[in-house]
């Protein structure tokens, strides 16, 4: 109900300037009344509030991101890969950068809050830059799901090499048994078994070729593969989420902050702003729910059969997508309760 708090303020200077004009209070072309100066100090502080209110709901789905990371860094087995634990950490270390951030932007509304007198900011420099830090974050985690789905794909061209040069081995082993077993056969004429010794030290040959190869690579386990499945998953989904943030941040300083009057306007300039707020709210809705329904999909997808890894693997998806389903309808809920205000508003505004 937060952007409904900061128009009700519009609304309320529109009254406290016209009053003050009807019975003669109006201040001087080149000093604000005292009416005038409270009123301003007022809207401000209630800005200031509403914007506190914002850092704070993103410190907090920042904080629990970080808690469920904690959770998994510490499930992790001792033989698992360090990769899985380096992966996760890298994850921790953006969350956390960016909860510093806002640490900072919430301490500087909060001094600003103590001292009404002297607010310092602007609506439009202070989302601004809400916007810009939310983006930057979106841009690291991108960065860092790329280099996660780089790393899983060196994995699985090197897990299905191994697997390759596994069967290639096994095939030759077979075909080794049979001419072994054909060289002990009785009345086996000498060009025939000249023939089986020569294809048998053909076959031994190459799969002493293909053992030294699979010596040299490098172990993978299946479940890492799955980790990093899990680990882009959730940076995409994160990375989507802040720049919804973003985008709802910018589309808050068009509507409130960009073009916010030193004087209020008329009812037609509210009632402008209140369809503007409407609109993202709505869009944001309809983003919301794209998200949710591909969420979905990606559940049925999710295997419930597999060795124990692979299930904790399935299970680490399956908790990560109800999370953010969560959040997601949550979130939903709160836009449609905005919208109602919003548009209740904006129906009296025009009685």
């Amino acid at each position: 109900m937060t952007l409904f708090r900061y128009v009700c303020v519009a609304v309320f200077l529109g009254v406290v300037f016209s009053v003050g004009a009807s019975t003669g209070m109006a201040a001087e072309v080149d000093r604000p009344s005292t009416a005038e100066s409270r009123a301003r100090m007022e809207r401000d502080e209630r800005y200031g509030l509403r914007l506190r209110d914002d850092l704070a709901a993103a410190d907090a789905i920042a904080g629990e991101e970080m808690v469920d990371l904690e959770r998994r860094i510490d499930a992790i087995l001792p033989l698992e890969s360090p990769r899985r634990e380096t992966g996760l950490e890298e994850l921790q270390g953006d969350y956390a950068a960016y909860r510093d951030r806002l640490g900072m932007a919430m301490a500087e509304v909060d001094e600003a809050l103590a001292d009404p007198s002297g607010f310092p900011l602007d609506i439009g420099v202070s989302y601004g830059e809400l916007e810009r830090t939310t983006r930057e974050v979106a841009v690291r985690l991108k960065r860092q799901r790329r280099e996660f789905d780089r790393e899983l794909q060196r994995l699985v061209v090197l897990f299905d090499r191994k697997r390759d040069l596994a069967d290639q081995t096994a095939s030759l082993e077979v075909q080794l048994q049979r001419i072994e077993a054909r060289l002990e056969e009785p009345g086996l004429s000498g060009k025939e078994r000249a023939k089986e010794e020569r294809r048998g030290g053909q076959l031994r040959s190459r799969v002493l070729t293909l053992q030294d190869e699979l010596r040299s690579l490098a172990d993978v386990d299946e479940g890492l593969l799955k980790h990093y499945v899990v680990l882009i998953e959730q940076a995409m989904h994160e990375e989507a989420w802040l720049t919804l943030q973003a985008d709802r941040y910018r589309g808050i300083v068009k509507a409130l902050g960009a073009a916010a009057p030193v004087k209020v306007r008329g009812s037609a300039d509210r009632g402008a702003r209140l369809r503007e707020l409407i609109r993202l709210c709505e869009s944001q809705i309809a983003r919301l729910s794209l998200e949710r329904d591909g969420i979905e999909r990606r559940e049925t997808r999710i295997s419930a059969v597999g060795t124990l890894r692979e299930m904790d693997r399935s299970r680490e998806l399956a908790e990560l997508y109800d999370r953010l389903d969560g959040r997601y309808r949550r979130e939903i809920g709160r836009l449609r309760t905005l919208v109602g205000a919003l548009g209740a508003d904006l129906a009296e505004l025009r009685r």
